[in-house]
């Protein structure tokens, strides 16, 4: 079927499949800036204060770079159901832990995949160097959130540490599972 397709309309279904995966790369970055902000006031550990500001900044960042990028290319596009989901989910919880592992831990996580994908197959510098640079600090979020995490979780009782779990299997699914 693609081959059939004119040249131009590759180029243009391509031009516009990448800004629709940008921008959700960009509403994830909106999102996991509210949430590190967030976190600053709701983790109980000064050294997690900390990092969450940092990340804070990180985010900030990401944002900018991409909101630069997608105008060069492309308008950009609605946040898929999906994502808006989870990020509610994950805004609206009074639960630090949640927001925590509904961000860090399975948001990071798969931004960590969807950019090494889009890395790997784009032929734009620009684009490759924007995405490796993202991720080495979507990896080190991501990395910090387990830490903490395992850092935390002994200390929860058994009906906690079930609600927790469930939650992240909500926030894993609801991201996976698009009819949901």
């Amino acid at each position: 079927y693609w081959r059939s397709l004119s040249e131009q309309t590759r180029a243009e279904l391509t031009r516009r499949t990448a800004g629709f995966r940008l921008s959700q790369f960009l509403h994830g970055e909106q999102g996991a800036l509210m949430v590190a902000a967030q976190l600053v006031n709701a983790v109980p550990h000064t050294d997690a204060k900390f990092y969450a500001a940092t990340q804070t900044m990180d985010e900030a960042r990401h944002v900018e770079v991409f909101a630069r990028y997608i105008e060069k290319l492309d308008e950009i596009r609605p946040i898929a159901p999906s994502l808006k989901g989870i990020l509610d989910q994950t805004l609206e919880t009074g639960d630090w832990m949640k927001k925590l592992v509904g961000m860090q831990i399975v948001v990071e996580g798969l931004a960590l995949y969807a950019f090494r994908e889009m890395r790997n197959l784009t032929e734009e510098p620009l684009l490759k160097d924007l995405l490796t640079y993202v991720a080495r600090d979507e990896s080190r979020h991501h990395a910090y959130g387990v830490q903490y995490i395992e850092r935390c979780v002994p200390c929860l009782g058994e009906r906690e540490r079930t609600e927790l779990e469930d939650f992240a299997l909500e926030c894993a699914r609801s991201l996976i599972d698009r009819n949901a």
